[in-house]
């Protein structure tokens, strides 16, 4: 939304003290009668009327402009605090608790990210930046029908979303990729959520292998994504794919790392007697090898892409 400025409409007053003394005092009215409305210089001026994304006068809209020109995100969220504190009521306040939760999220401050997170959406509602990120959260914290609702609405917005101005091409296609994949992401820890509630249903079950593995296409070091669809995949009877999956996990740089590990080898050991296993023969540092190949093929595979669409945007 672009931010514009509306210049507020003083009312022009009559001033008293210009008036004739003796006028005044022929016309008051008699101590019986009812009050008179007020007259007209006596009246206040009107507020000026709020609307979303514009500011109400030239103080508030310079505030912002400052909040703007800012460089550093932690001092835009000094001085958006300060623009909320001075301008309650202004239009641009869902701006300033975006910038918030910007800066929160940089440093991972998770409860001050959702706070000015949906204060933002309260009147910004089309933002996926926001929508995305939310949905991962609210699916880390087991709130799965929260994150599959922002998850929905930020994958139906992102696919008509246009690229930023200030944004170039390779910037805009990265960032959209890493909000599909958040949401894909939601979705499926949703979905895993929805099957344990519904004692083991194999449809939650699938759903949240297809998401899982969405993200990794988009995202292939998305290390949460490789975890939980291991997990997916050891439920749904299909340990080979478990294998692969959390081999995925234990060489990406991530706190599931290690426990993915441990369930690889576990796996493994069972598979091991099975004589169809194509891994039977190997250890499991040759399992991960084999899985860093796979990865640095699908990276290159990916800035390929990359520099495909950015393409197609630019001509």
């Amino acid at each position: 939304m672009e931010l514009r400025y509306s210049r507020v409409v003083l009312t022009v007053l009559v001033l008293s003290g210009f008036s004739n003394p003796l006028t005044a005092q022929a016309a008051a009215p008699e101590p019986q009668q009812a009050p008179q409305q007020p007259a007209q210089d006596e009246q206040e001026p009107e507020a000026p009327v709020r609307i979303v994304g514009e500011a109400g006068e030239k103080a508030e809209f310079d505030a912002w402009q400052e909040v703007e020109r800012s460089g550093s995100l932690s001092k835009k969220a000094e001085l958006a605090t300060r623009f909320l504190e001075s301008f309650p009521n202004s239009g641009l306040t869902a701006f300033a608790h975006h910038v918030l939760a910007d800066a929160a999220y940089q440093v991972n401050d998770v409860d001050n990210f959702i706070l000015h997170a949906e204060k933002a959406l309260l009147e910004l509602p089309e933002t996926p930046q926001l929508l995305a990120p939310l949905a991962y959260l609210y699916s880390e914290r087991r709130q799965a029908a929260k994150a599959r609702e922002y998850a929905d609405r930020a994958l139906l917005l992102l696919e008509k979303l246009e690229k930023p101005g200030k944004m170039t091409s390779s910037e805009w296609i990265k960032q959209r990729q890493g909000l599909q994949a958040d949401s894909h992401y939601a979705l499926g820890r949703a979905h895993l959520e929805f099957w344990q509630q519904s004692v083991g249903s194999p449809k939650e079950l699938r759903q949240a292998v297809e998401h899982f593995s969405k993200t990794l296409k988009l995202d292939p070091e998305h290390a949460y994504a490789a975890f939980r669809l291991g997990f997916a995949q050891g439920n749904s009877r299909n340990p080979k794919a478990a294998v692969a999956a959390y081999a995925r996990a234990s060489i990406l740089d991530s706190p599931a790392a290690e426990r993915s590990k441990t369930y690889l080898e576990r796996i493994h050991s069972i598979l091991q007697k099975a004589r169809a296993y194509e891994w039977a023969g190997k250890s499991i540092e040759e399992i991960l090898e084999e899985e860093r190949g796979r990865l640095a093929a699908e990276r290159a595979e990916k800035e390929q892409e990359l520099a495909r669409l950015a393409e197609e945007i630019d001509n």
